[in-house]
């Protein structure tokens, strides 16, 4: 871990997910200018068919990141859940993953975007079981044709903070021309 200053935020650290949020009330202006931001994102075929859930209730917050599980310790800083879903009827039977794609290319340009509009994310996996997929859905009231793809946290930043340090892989050991 490294201690930065937000005015010091470059283009690296949009690389970063953040666990020490800060507590200044949430400019709910800045997720608007951020969604706003995400209407071109591509998608297969130009389907479009994400669904995206924005919970500001304290309640509701609260409930998201207990039913997601991934956040303990933390989530009770976060003062914004965005969940971002897949609606399964833009999609044909043999098309299975296809929501999972257009749903991480949207919440990549959203993650980019929330920190462009200067709000600290972390991005929490919706990959559980089918059991906890359903818990999560009844709980919160998605209709049966979205699948959840992606939940996004999302708070102020302190004045300082601390971003984990993780080794990353140079493209030279992962990227392969004309072989």
């Amino acid at each position: 871990m490294f201690q930065v200053k937000p005015n010091v935020l470059l283009i690296h650290f949009l690389n970063h997910v953040f666990r020490d949020f800060g507590d200044s009330p949430l400019d709910i202006d800045k997720v608007y200018a951020a969604l706003k931001l995400c209407e071109r994102t591509p998608s297969a075929c130009n389907r479009q068919s994400w669904v995206i859930h924005v919970y500001t209730e304290n309640k509701l917050v609260e409930k998201m990141f207990k039913l997601q599980g991934g956040s303990k310790g933390f989530y009770e800083q976060m003062q914004c859940a965005i969940l971002i879903c897949g609606d399964l009827r833009n999609y044909g039977f043999y098309e299975q993953n296809l929501p999972f794609v257009d749903g991480g290319l949207y919440a990549m340009n959203l993650l980019y975007s929330l920190h462009y509009n200067g709000l600290a994310t972390i991005p929490l996996t919706m990959g559980h079981k089918w059991r906890v997929i359903k818990k999560i859905k009844q709980e919160m009231n998605i209709p049966g044709n979205e699948i959840p793809v992606l939940l996004i946290g999302v708070g102020t930043y302190k004045d300082d903070f601390k971003v984990a340090v993780s080794h990353r892989y140079s493209y030279k050991q992962y990227v392969k021309f004309n072989q």
